[in-house]
């Protein structure tokens, strides 16, 4: 689901239909709580932001300080916790699969008598 809009009413797509917003407060910031408290179900968290393209995290302060009058277009991404953990599941899956050669080359390293070698893989 994203969010987008333009201008001074807050133009929104969620799941792909278009939602006009009007928002009193000045700030992304303030964007963000109206749509917290107005338009996410039950369950639902604002996952990632990107504003002008630039991913930024929602709990980043600066960012929801931020006036609406500088950003041109704003992409909310809207997910549930299970969509959420199954995403990191899937990251982790693919993280740890990443890691299996360093391991073998470290396994082998100890065998062979070469602990300060093998340590490196860990350090880095």
């Amino acid at each position: 689901m994203f969010l987008n809009f333009k201008g001074d009413d807050v133009k929104l797509l969620i799941n792909g239909k278009e939602k006009t917003v009007s928002c009193s407060g000045e700030s992304l910031g303030d964007l963000l709580l109206h749509i917290e408290k107005n338009d996410l179900a039950q369950g639902s968290v604002v996952r990632s932001i990107h504003i002008d393209g630039q991913k930024f995290s929602p709990d980043e302060s600066a960012i929801r300080k931020k006036p609406l009058s500088e950003i041109e277009i704003l992409e909310i991404e809207i997910s549930t916790l299970p969509d959420i953990i199954n995403k990191n599941i899937e990251n982790a899956d693919a993280y740890l699969i990443r890691l299996i050669p360093g391991i073998e080359k470290s396994v082998e390293l100890f065998r062979m008598g070469n602990e300060q070698e093998a340590n490196k893989f860990f350090i880095n």
